[in-house]
């Protein structure tokens, strides 16, 4: 994400329907962000959806892990609360059912994964202490042998003479 597509810092949403833009604008992006994603990943894979290009489709992935983490810290962290809030409070207004007790579950299982990614982002991250290869330290591990790619579901093998 540029410097110009980073949004604006915004008091927090105080009404529901401000909350509601909020959650769409983060879906917004995480659907750009897959779609640049599977562009990316497209250009690694040959005409049988192998990949082919291992180390581009890495870096594809890394730029897409990276991007989502950056939404998720920019549009919903800041007000994943209110949103939980939001959506326990419309939870509780309705009336019981066989399904109540698993929304509760959901929105509980919510909660915990919305502490722990703020826990995660809230610490510095840790050096990376790999050696290099070029310095002197250990070199990366290398495949033995030639890779076997899955084969093309039409694909037979030839049989001997």
């Amino acid at each position: 994400m540029t410097a110009q597509e980073q949004p604006i810092p915004r008091t927090p949403p105080s009404t529901l329907s401000e909350l509601a833009w909020t959650a769409l604008d983060f879906r917004l992006h995480m659907k750009r962000i897959g779609r640049e994603s599977e562009t990316a990943l497209e250009v690694t894979r040959d005409r049988h959806e192998c990949t082919v290009r291992h180390a581009a489709a890495a870096a594809a992935l890394a730029r897409r892990d990276q991007a989502a983490l950056q939404a998720y810290a920019t549009y919903l962290l800041p007000y994943a609360d209110d949103l939980l809030a939001a959506a326990r409070h419309a939870l509780y207004a309705l009336p019981p059912a066989r399904h109540t007790t698993a929304w509760q579950s959901l929105l509980d299982s919510l909660a915990a994964s919305h502490t722990k990614s703020a826990k995660v982002l809230s610490q510095p991250a840790e050096p990376y202490d790999r050696p290099c290869p070029a310095a002197g330290g250990l070199a990366a591990p290398r495949l033995v042998g030639r890779p076997q790619l899955p084969r093309h579901r039409n694909h037979r093998r030839r049989q001997a003479p």
